[in-house]
């Protein structure tokens, strides 16, 4: 089993070096710092702002119910009917969100865990609107649901 600093590393130089080699691994470096700061910055304000209609508008953590993937855009639902979308990826807004509140539970959903209102069959229930829980997600939702359900 490689040690923890191996399995920690971003990326690899071999020698000889070259400055272009040096250079990728450099940014992908400065990269994941910067997306480490921006997430423990998130998780502490509880808020991200998104850009929608050419304004930015302030998304509290523990508004949103879920959020869905449409393409090259994503459509955030709050706890007081109000939609908000906006020109972003789903991979990337997955990554910036705390985990495991706010968990990938298909390839067009992200939902806000703690705010299912129930669960029935492979499908989140929001009132009238059910979320659909793929096999490549079932898991994560599973194991979630287990660690916050009484026995």
């Amino acid at each position: 089993m490689p040690s923890r600093a191996i399995r920690r590393a971003l990326d690899y130089l071999l020698k000889p070096v070259s400055f272009e080699g040096f250079l990728k691994a450099a940014n992908r470096a400065q990269e994941h710092f910067t997306l480490q700061a921006r997430q423990q910055n998130m998780e502490q304000d509880r808020f991200l702002f998104v850009k929608s209609d050419y304004k930015l508008i302030s998304v509290p953590f523990d508004q949103i119910l879920y959020i869905e993937g449409l393409k090259d855009y994503v459509r955030f639902y709050l706890k007081d009917g109000q939609r908000i979308m906006s020109l972003m990826n789903m991979k990337k807004l997955e990554d910036y969100l705390p985990k495991p509140e706010f968990l990938r539970v298909h390839r067009s959903y992200i939902v806000h865990m703690p705010m299912v209102p129930s669960v029935e069959r492979a499908r989140l229930v929001f009132g009238e609107q059910f979320i659909p829980v793929s096999d490549s997600y079932k898991d994560a939702v599973q194991q979630y649901i287990e660690h916050h359900t009484l026995a």
